[in-house]
């Protein structure tokens, strides 16, 4: 689920669509949490649903640590990649804003961590862009993404957070607002190998897949 104080929007001819923020979103808040209502499917769930859903699983959906395809069922899903990205994932199963953000900024994260199968070209106009964003930058950019993580924890308790009861485990998130280096790293969000929905040919690569906009 993402934040309340959020809304789609153009973000650009190149890119389409995005999601902006409408009001001051300081840093600490808790921007997406991972909801009953987001779709988890298995590769064996992915087979049964055929190629009919195979462009939208490639444009919207990305791969957990499980290798499941998440599916946002709401505007999260339009939420783009940013080099300089405002929104981390915690290493748990939601993401904080690790700046303030302010209304009309665009919320993004970044591809890198979300278990990219293959390389793609980059246009968020940052002037740190890295031009193309590859599978391996989860691994090059990991520690870089826990050190803004937990620099934004100290903040999570206090400030407001509209997507608290969405959080868990509390008990775990408190501790580690309180002491960051308790925060887990975004590594447990990683995707080792690839699943295989069905025994491909001798020598076939497997068919990677888009990230979550």
């Amino acid at each position: 689920m993402i934040h309340p104080d959020t809304r789609l929007g153009h973000a650009s001819d190149a890119i389409g669509l995005g999601v902006f923020a409408t009001r001051p979103i300081p840093k600490g808040t808790i921007l997406w949490a991972l909801d009953d209502l987001d779709q988890r499917l298995s590769p064996v769930r992915v087979r049964r649903l055929g190629s009919r859903y195979q462009a939208l699983l490639d444009r919207y959906a990305f791969f957990n640590a499980e290798g499941e395809r998440v599916v946002c069922w709401d505007i999260a899903r339009f939420v783009n990649h940013h080099c300089e990205a405002n929104a981390i994932s915690t290493g748990w199963h939601f993401d904080i804003a690790v700046r303030d953000i302010a209304p009309g900024e665009e919320i993004c994260n970044d591809y890198g961590a979300l278990n990219l199968e293959e390389t793609f070209e980059c246009a968020c106009g940052s002037a740190a862009c890295r031009k193309h964003i590859h599978p391996e930058d989860f691994d090059r950019y990991s520690d870089t993404w826990d050190v803004q993580v937990r620099g934004a924890f100290p903040q999570v308790t206090r400030v407001q957070q509209p997507l608290w009861d969405f959080v868990s485990p509390k008990r775990l998130v408190v501790a580690a607002a309180r002491d960051p280096r308790r925060a887990p790293s975004i590594r447990r969000h990683r995707l080792v190998a690839q699943p295989q929905l069905t025994a491909p040919p001798a020598g076939a690569r497997t068919r990677p897949t888009a990230a979550r906009s």
